[in-house]
């Protein structure tokens, strides 16, 4: 069973509407912009976050119960959040997504 939770500005969405897809995929769909700067890493502030969360290219790092996946679904999430991922590409309204590494 999937414990992720919903994106919050979804309505509809149930778990049986989730589409999983591979690390690699989602790059090349997405294309998330890198956190790193002159070799630092960057955070996004706040402003960044919402533009983005209107906009549908925001997603967020899940801690989830298994060691060996990393996992990330589309939207702002707060519950099991580790980081956030600010795309070029935004997804569809209703979309509910997951990318789990390769």
């Amino acid at each position: 069973m999937n414990t992720l939770p919903l994106p919050m500005n979804t309505k509809t969405n149930t778990m049986e509407n989730l589409k999983t897809i591979t690390w690699t995929e989602w790059e090349d769909k997405y294309k998330p912009h890198s956190t790193e700067q002159d070799g630092l890493v960057r955070y996004w502030d706040e402003d960044e976050v919402e533009v983005a969360r209107k906009e549908n290219r925001l997603w967020t790092q899940l801690d989830v119960d298994r060691d060996d996946i990393f996992v990330i679904a589309n939207g702002f999430h707060y519950v099991n959040r580790l980081d956030h991922f600010i795309c070029e590409v935004p997804y569809e309204d209703g979309d509910l997504i997951e990318a789990i590494d390769d």
